[in-house]
């Protein structure tokens, strides 16, 4: 019994000292594509995970501002995957400067961050 205890509590630490893949990077890659990352490039993985909250900000547009900004749709900005939104939005990052676009129905806009000042970020953690 004490042997049943010791391994559910040893295997999810097991699993995140992996490098347990996010569930949300499944919402944009392929679980084989996935898998054979995390032997094969898993600095990759921790890239993609690091971007799904790092690699942007939403920010409220001031009401005397007019913009011709692109307009992205974010149902729900509480619980968003950027990756996924980048992907089926087909928005661009830049890798020098933020891009900016207009989130629709609402007063605020979605910065995405330079892929460079992401890759900075992710070196400092």
């Amino acid at each position: 019994m004490k042997v049943i205890i010791l391994l559910l509590m040893v295997l999810p630490l097991t699993a995140w000292s992996q490098g347990a893949v996010d569930e949300r990077l499944y919402e944009v890659f392929d679980a084989d594509y996935l898998e054979r990352l995390q032997t094969e490039n898993p600095f990759l993985i921790k890239y993609y995970t690091f971007c799904l909250d790092n690699s942007y900000r939403i920010e409220t547009l001031p009401s005397d501002k007019t913009t011709d900004l692109k307009e992205v749709i974010i149902p729900d900005l509480g619980n968003m995957n950027i990756l996924k939104i980048l992907g089926e939005q087909q928005l661009q990052r830049a890798s020098d400067y933020d891009v900016f676009y207009k989130i629709k129905g609402t007063d605020k806009v979605l910065v995405v961050i330079a892929g460079k000042k992401i890759l900075e970020n992710l070196q400092k953690t």
